[in-house]
């Protein structure tokens, strides 16, 4: 607090202070949840949970890496958690997409279209059991690349929500 002060009346004196004026993000993630009644399902939508390469300018690699936490109550036994992944990707020839999601304690490699100038919309489910007493963790990491910076060869993927839907003791058991 003092260096603050002390920066702020050498400027305020008219005494020229080289220093830093903030922290800008590049790429900001910003959600919006919604829970059921019941907190037996809960929806994120994501803002912003995007990576594209492809132009004649810029890195032929991108990669973004997002986090979410969703506190339990009364978690004292494993639950059998369902999640649900929506999302757009477009591939063109000579580019590729992966997305690794770490949902609920266990890790899955998304299946999303290889082939080449293929484009769309996805939705993927999966299931995972959450051990007793903690709270679900979601992490994605999404890569694009792309061998070269040519006008037509590009990568788009988004990760644009998450449903997540806790399931009774009697249903099917863990597919994942």
């Amino acid at each position: 607090m003092g260096f603050i002060l002390f920066h702020e009346n050498l400027r305020l004196k008219g005494v020229p202070v080289t220093g830093f004026t903030g922290v800008r993000l590049e790429n900001t993630l910003r959600i919006s949840s919604t829970i059921s009644p019941d907190g037996q399902a809960v929806s994120v939508i994501f803002d912003n949970l995007v990576v594209a390469v492809g132009s004649t300018k810029g890195h032929p690699i991108a990669t973004q890496v997002a986090s979410i936490i969703v506190p339990m109550t009364e978690n004292d036994a494993p639950l059998i958690v369902r999640q649900d992944i929506r999302g757009f990707v477009s591939i063109a020839l000579g580019a590729r997409a992966a997305l690794i999601a770490h949902l609920g304690g266990k890790t899955f490699l998304v299946d999303l279209p290889t082939t080449p100038v293929s484009q769309g919309d996805y939705l993927r489910t999966f299931e995972s059991t959450l051990p007793a007493g903690v709270d679900y963790q979601a992490t994605f990491f999404l890569l694009v690349e792309c061998d070269s910076n040519g006008p037509d060869v590009g990568a788009h993927l988004t990760v644009d929500a998450l449903d997540i839907t806790l399931k009774t003791q009697g249903s099917e058991k863990n597919k994942g």
